[in-house]
């Protein structure tokens, strides 16, 4: 009975929803009829600030030591932070505090391009660290360019493969801003092939994420030979529009006091980074590697300002000690929610997850990545949609806890997660959902000739890892049918947690001890 009830539910919200669609596209000066296919407006008025008065977890003063201090564990609540005492360079006012854009007015379609790339000699490519020498053809244009493979379970164990590419020179790919490097990403394990879409277009409407990569769909082909539909993006990476990362601030002995940097917390299953210059460690067991600034030599003091800047959080989180110097809490709040929305498994301080601090400023999670086991998609973990999935989920091995977990017992944290949900949840279901019908229809025609490419596309055995929670359904419809379903089972699982009172995890006692 009680599922029958949420079933109801369910198909209330969504009618409600498409007659408020319906009603919004009919409407006159305030709401212009809009072309199929092109532009839906979201509703961008969500920059609203969150602020609380609510005390944090303790006020314990927190002792500020120079970056080339020792980097084990304190004994006491005290905790180690990159501060410098007496820096000798300025860090530029724009650079003082963390800013993002606003979100834009619409969600815009483009259609489905098409690249050709040619390799020397027709030269295969399978190697992620060797580029082979190429010769792109897009946008009715001819560019030099180079290309790689990349990823992890994409490349290793799937047929349809991700690719980097590389051009020789800054080109704007159908209508993207001017870059070198993109990613080509397959969405192999994905059935409705719009999950990473979907997430992109949701974060939109959350004024507090760093700066999320473009995106367009293309139709690939190498050599002539037909690889399917594919999702081209924006390369994660310090640039002006993308990540800035500001100067480096220099303390009176010339040691770095304050930086940018941008994290990928997570490893590679080539291991061709671990344990070299880039990567490091942390006390719970995490692989952190350094994608920006570069890294000259294992221990220098870009490694050294960001491994103590990674430590003083985790030592502040596990003490419950004042975490909000170090983070930026409402991108950490926004980040949060579209992660437990999406159902993305892997927000569990686990991998493909970024970080960033721009010089100045404080960490910020981001920018969104790697979505296509999201949207209950991966049978490994929890596909249902009740439960934290970045507290739950079997990525939290041997209930080990990270960062994350440590401050969702903060109740000021949950609380700004309340009031935040509340300013932003409808428009994000909106969102959510319009997007699924608009992508959905951009990718109609490219993606029966990937099925035709891929034949195993809509069948259990093709989605691997994913293969439970979408076993069965052999029809593109059926997937996006149960992809809105998920949906909006996930978004009522939510709203009941987040909009009642009291605390949105149990506690554990040594919590409510420090309280």
């Amino acid at each position: 009975m009680e599922g029958r009830k949420k079933s109801a539910n369910r198909i209330l919200l969504l009618l409600s929803l498409t007659g408020l669609f319906c009603a919004a596209a009919c409407a006159g000066p305030s709401g212009p009829a809009v072309p199929s296919g092109q532009e839906i407006t979201v509703n961008p008025d969500v920059t609203t600030s969150i602020s609380s008065a609510t005390p944090k977890v303790s006020d314990t003063a927190v002792s500020m030591p120079s970056v080339t201090d020792s980097l084990t564990a304190p004994a006491s609540p005290s905790v180690p932070s990159p501060t410098p005492t007496a820096p000798v360079s300025r860090i530029p006012d724009s650079l003082g505090a963390t800013s993002f854009p606003s979100p834009p007015d619409s969600v815009t379609t483009y259609g489905v391009h098409e690249l050709k790339l040619y390799t020397e000699d027709s030269i295969p490519v399978t190697s992620k660290t060797d580029y082979v020498t190429a010769r792109m053809v897009a946008d009715g244009s001819e560019e030099d360019a180079l290309i790689r493979g990349r990823g992890n379970s994409s490349w290793h164990q799937l047929p349809k493969k991700a690719y980097r590419l590389k051009l020789s020179e800054k080109t704007e790919l159908f209508g993207m801003p001017s870059d070198k490097d993109w990613v080509l990403v397959p969405n192999y394990v994905d059935p409705s092939l719009i999950r990473n879409a979907v997430t992109y277009d949701i974060a939109q409407v959350l004024s507090n994420l760093t700066w999320t990569p473009a995106f367009r769909f293309i139709e690939f082909y190498l050599n002539d030979e037909y690889l399917g539909l594919y999702t081209i993006c924006e390369k994660i990476e310090e640039a002006a529009h993308k990540l800035p990362l500001g100067s480096q601030v220099l303390d009176e002995k010339g040691r770095i006091g304050d930086m940018g940097f941008i994290l990928e917390w997570g490893w590679d299953y080539d291991c061709e980074n671990i344990f070299g210059l880039d990567y490091f460690m942390t006390d719970s067991g995490d692989s952190l590697y350094i994608k920006d600034p570069k890294v000259k030599y294992q221990y220098d003091d870009v490694m050294t300002y960001t491994r103590r800047y990674i430590k003083a959080l985790e030592n502040a989180t596990e003490s419950y000690g004042d975490y909000e110097k170090y983070i930026d809490v409402d991108n950490w709040v926004d980040w949060f929610i579209i992660n437990e929305l999406t159902n993305n498994t892997e927000c569990s301080f686990y991998r493909s997850l970024y970080m960033y601090k721009p010089a100045g400023g404080k960490l910020c999670l981001g920018p969104l990545w790697d979505y296509d086991t999201a949207f209950g998609n991966f049978s490994g973990d929890i596909s249902d949609y009740n439960g934290w999935v970045a507290v739950d989920s079997t990525y939290v091995y041997f209930e080990k806890k990270d960062i994350i977990a440590f401050i969702l017992e903060d109740s000021s944290f949950q609380e700004k997660i309340k009031k935040r949900w509340s300013e932003v949840k409808e428009d994000l279901l909106s969102a959510a959902l319009l997007s699924i019908d608009l992508r959905s229809e951009e990718i109609k025609e490219a993606r029966i000739r990937d099925e035709e490419r891929w034949p195993k596309v809509l069948s259990g055995d093709r989605i691997g890892m994913a293969r439970s929670t979408t076993y069965g359904f052999t029809d593109y419809e059926s997937h996006i049918g149960y992809l809105k379903d998920f949906l909006l089972s996930r978004y009522e699982w939510m709203d009941e947690h987040l909009t009642r009172e009291g605390d949105i995890l149990d506690q554990p006692p040594e919590y409510n001890e420090a309280q």
